[in-house]
């Protein structure tokens, strides 16, 4: 099927030269989750198919910074629409040494809420682009998946 990536979470990172061919092998099996902060950063290049889930959109309001929202199941809800499903492995990207651990916020909230399957893509973006990783601009059309929130 995915090869390394079903060993997650045993595995909490999965080498670009992973993603490449699970995404060559059967395109679409592993949700890819940009968490670069500005929209900005997205629209400059992503790896192809990922969707933008920047952690800060995820968080109870502007006074409970670091928190997640007290509804659980909407907040669940929200990631399914957005394509997160718990039927398929998840691997969340950021900017690496550019970055500042996003990518680490939103594989933690996945992993909180219950997705049995969630890992960080080693060296980020920069690592995949140096593995001979594509990028593209082009947003892709959001298939909404199914996740139940099932805090550990």
């Amino acid at each position: 099927m995915v090869g390394a990536l079903l060993a997650l979470p045993v595995a909490w990172t999965v080498s670009a030269a992973a993603l490449r061919e699970s995404h060559a092998r059967e395109p679409g099996a592993v949700v890819v989750v940009d968490a670069r902060g500005p929209w900005d950063y997205y629209v400059r290049g992503h790896l192809p198919g990922a969707i933008w889930l920047p952690w800060w959109r995820f968080r109870e309001g502007w006074l409970r910074t670091g928190a997640l929202p007290r509804d659980l199941p909407a907040l669940a809800r929200r990631l399914a629409a957005r394509g997160v499903d718990e039927r398929r492995p998840v691997v969340v990207y950021g900017a690496a040494r550019d970055g500042w651990g996003e990518e680490g916020r939103v594989a933690w909230m996945l992993h909180y809420l219950g997705h049995p399957r969630v890992a960080i893509l080693d060296g980020g973006i920069a690592a995949w682009t140096r593995a001979g990783g594509a990028t593209t601009r082009a947003v892709p059309r959001r298939t909404p998946g199914r996740f139940v929130a099932r805090p550990v």
